[in-house]
């Protein structure tokens, strides 16, 4: 009964990181220096569900696998980090807790933070682009993102997490 409790998890774990892929590389508006879609919803499921390892090593693997795959650019370390860090912050918050609105909003403010950072810094190191330039465009992504963040995790996750707790725990 073990292994197929693992084989559940695993898959589910395989089914978010494809659906982080499609959805942050097909259902998403991507410019040269953001991104902005619903690769979210994945990312934060894995981490509500699994915690912070598994969601950032989630995120990260979604990452990797997306870049290689459906390639927009030269792969680059830095931005599967932030990846990672967003998986695993959203593990860090949102896990085993009760979904509230103040921890929604914490989830996506921390998480857009540093993908605002982190990623202005990667993409300058690789645009040669001034970082105070690319930081100043990319807070109105992030600026955009949080509510869109906090409101889809707080409409969306009473409706999911139902359905996956019961899965998973079969």
């Amino acid at each position: 009964m073990k292994n197929h409790s693992t084989l559940i998890r695993l898959t589910t774990i395989a089914f978010l990181v494809a659906l982080d892929i499609i959805l942050g590389r097909f259902c998403s508006i991507s410019t040269p220096i953001a991104r902005i879609g619903f690769g979210f919803i994945p990312a934060s499921l894995l981490g509500f569900l699994f915690g912070p390892l598994v969601g950032g090593l989630g995120c990260a693997v979604a990452d990797i696998l997306g870049t290689f795959l459906f390639p927009t650019g030269a792969y680059f370390p830095g931005i599967t980090l932030t990846s990672f860090f967003a998986g695993a912050l959203y593990g860090l918050i949102l896990h085993n807790r009760p979904i509230s609105w103040l921890r929604s909003l914490t989830a996506a403010f921390c998480v857009c933070t540093t993908q605002l950072l982190l990623n202005s810094f990667w993409l300058s190191m690789i645009t040669d682009t001034s970082l105070a330039a690319l930081l100043s465009v990319r807070f109105i992504k992030s600026a955009v993102m949080v509510p869109v963040i906090t409101m889809g995790i707080e409409l969306l996750y009473p409706r999911l997490i139902p359905i996956a707790q019961k899965h998973l725990s079969n």
